[in-house]
């Protein structure tokens, strides 16, 4: 939520937030484990916000065998480079990247 606050604020006309993540947000409320539906909900209405405020997302999504991988493609929907193996990044990602960027500028 922070950080699209903080672009929301930007004068620029586009606007991107890069999200490198496992899919897993971490979250205490009052000492208590968060349940992962709850994550999930606040996770998936934080993007849409962003979106809401004309911020585009793009997430680099390291896919391990616990993460739930159809969750992140909903949320992130073609915005999203998935990888289980960070060797790969550097020349794909930047790929994916550059796609989604160009779509964003159409």
């Amino acid at each position: 939520d922070e950080a699209c606050r903080i672009l929301k604020k930007s004068e620029a006309n586009k606007k991107l937030m890069l999200m490198i993540t496992d899919g897993y947000p971490e979250m205490n409320w009052q000492g208590r484990r968060v349940p992962p539906t709850i994550k999930t909900n606040l996770f998936k209405k934080s993007i849409q916000q962003c979106h809401n405020w004309n911020i585009e997302t793009f997430a680099i999504f390291y896919a391990t065998s616990y993460s739930d991988v159809d969750t992140m493609r909903e949320i992130f929907k073609g915005n999203l480079y998935e990888t289980n193996d960070f060797s790969d990044v550097e020349t794909n990602f930047i790929k994916k990247l550059i796609k989604s960027v160009e779509n964003i500028n159409k």
